[in-house]
């Protein structure tokens, strides 16, 4: 095509990804979304709400426990440093959040 340059083409490319990326987040969302009543409506889904439970409860408690002290812990230990310490990556920070 007259006039367009290499510079132009990868830009329209980059547009094009970024609006299919978008698209298919929503669709995703979407679809979770979707699942989500389904469950709690009891509508078109395998297992609902009200179903009973599958497996054994201490197994259940095990794996709950497990992933609040997995997600949980991480997000603890930057507040249990003392003021003026470094972070993580090895940055000195003030002692207030600022």
């Amino acid at each position: 095509m007259p006039g367009c340059t290499r510079a132009g083409e990868m830009q329209m490319l980059k547009r094009l990804l970024v609006v299919a990326y978008g698209l298919i987040c929503y669709a995703v969302f979407f679809a979770a979304y979707l699942y989500a009543v389904g469950f709690v409506g009891n509508l078109l889904v395998p297992r609902t709400i009200d179903d009973p439970p599958a497996g054994n409860l201490i197994a259940g408690v095990v794996v709950d426990l497990f992933l609040l002290l997995a997600f949980v812990v991480p997000m603890l230990t930057p507040f249990t440093r003392g003021p003026g310490r470094s972070d993580v990556l090895g940055r000195r920070r003030s002692s207030r959040a600022a």
